[in-house]
C-alpha cells in the first residue's frame, strides 16, 4: 500500500537535526515503522540535494564478510573488492569511492536492520563516519545486540539515538482513512486500532487484502462500511469473556472476531492475506484455548454487535 508516513513528525525532525550533526540510529520494536521512517529521512535528504545510498542488512548477508556494504566498495580494486577480500584493500577502496561520491557533503547512508551487519561491515561504516565521509541513518530493533561499530556511532557522538514508539490513535486513523477512504464506521475504526495497538506493520497485514475491494470485505466479514449510513459494527468481546479471550494471540483474536462476525475462512484468508489452511489452524488453536468446538459456541463467547453475525 502506498501510504504517506503519519505520526512521525517529531521523530523525523529530531532525526534530521541529528543527521545534520552526524547521524541517527532509529531504535524501536518490530513493526513500529523503523524502515519506513529511515526511508523517509533519506528521501528528504535526496530532495535537499544530498547523495544517498540504501543498504539492507540480513542474516544471510552477515555470513559473507562485507557483503552488506558492497555498494560502498570500489570495483576498481579488482578481485580484492569482492566480499570476503582483504579487509585493508576493502577499507581503502570504500574510503576512496565514498570520498569521490561525497565531494559536496557527506554521503547519507541508510542501513536497515544494522544489528544484522557483520563486524567487518560495521567497522567500515564506523570508519567512514569518523572520517566525516558518511552520515548514517541506521535502524536497530529492540532487544538485538548491534555490532560494536554501530554501537560506537552513538557512544562516540557520531550519531544520536532516536526512539520510535507505537503510533497514536490519530496517526492510525490517518492511515486507515488513506487506505480505505473516509467511510469507516467508528466502531470498526476503534476495533482495528485496538487490535493493532499502534503497530503499523500489523495494520498493513490486516488491511493488505482489503484496500482494493472494500465491498468484498464488508460482504465477507461485516467489518468495513461502504457508506456513511452503515453503522453496523464488528463482532466484539462480551465483557464477561474478556479474560478467556486474553489467552489468545493477536492473530488468533483477530481471526476469532472475524469468524464470530460471520466471515467464512476463505473471506478471512483474503482479508488477512493468509491461506485458508492457516486461518483454520489459528481457529483450531483458538477453539482449544477457549474450550469450544466450533463457530456456534464461539458466537456465544464473542458477542456480535446487533445482527452483525451472518450465516
Amino acid at each position: 500500500m502506498d501510504c504517506p508516513i503519519s505520526g512521525r513528525a517529531d521523530e523525523i525532525v529530531a532525526a534530521e537535526s541529528a543527521l545534520a550533526a552526524g547521524g541517527v540510529v532509529l531504535v524501536g520494536p518490530a513493526g513500529v515503522g523503523r524502515t519506513r521512517t529511515a526511508r523517509e529521512i533519506l528521501a528528504r535528504a535526496r530532495r535537499a540535494g544530498r547523495e544517498t545510498e540504501w543498504l539492507a542488512a540480513t542474516r544471510e548477508c552477515a555470513s559473507i564478510p562485507f557483503g552488506a556494504i558492497l555498494p560502498l566498495l570500489d570495483p576498481g580494486d579488482g578481485p580484492g573488492a569482492a566480499p570476503g577480500g582483504d579487509p585493508l584493500v576493502l577499507l581503502s577502496g570504500a574510503v576512496r569511492r565514498t570520498a569521490a561520491r561525497a565531494r559536496r557533503s557527506p554521503l547519507v547512508v541508510g542501513i536497515d536492520d544494522a544489528h544484522l551487519l557483520d563486524d567487518g561491515s560495521a567497522g567500515v561504516v564506523h570508519h567512514l563516519a569518523v572520517r566525516g565521509l558518511v552520515s548514517v541513518v541506521a535502524t536497530v530493533r529492540d532487544g538485538e545486540r548491534a555490532p560494536d561499530g554501530i554501537v560506537a556511532l552513538w557512544k562516540d557522538g557520531l550519531a544520536t539515538r532516536v526512539r520510535l514508539n507505537p503510533l497514536g490513535p490519530a496517526a492510525m486513523t490517518d492511515i486507515l482513512t488513506h487506505v480505505l477512504g473516509p467511510y469507516i464506521a467508528e466502531a470498526h475504526r476503534r476495533e482495528i486500532a485496538r487490535m493493532v495497538d499502534g503497530n503499523p506493520q500489523m495494520l498493513a497485514e490486516l488491511l493488505i487484502g482489503a484496500h482494493e475491494t472494500v465491498t468484498r470485505v464488508r460482504a465477507g466479514a461485516a467489518w468495513l462500511s461502504e457508506s456513511r449510513d452503515d453503522a453496523e459494527g464488528p463482532a466484539r468481546i462480551a465483557p464477561e469473556n474478556a479474560e478467556a479471550l486474553s489467552e489468545l494471540s493477536r492473530r488468533e483474536r483477530e481471526i476469532v472476531l472475524l469468524a464470530a462476525g460471520g466471515a467464512a475462512s476463505k473471506d478471512i484468508a483474503g482479508l488477512l492475506s493468509l491461506s485458508v489452511r492457516t486461518v483454520d489452524n489459528h481457529l483450531g488453536r483458538a477453539y482449544a484455548k477457549l474450550g469450544v468446538s466450533g463457530r456456534a459456541e464461539l458466537a456465544v463467547i464473542v458477542a456480535p454487535r446487533d445482527h452483525a453475525v451472518r450465516t
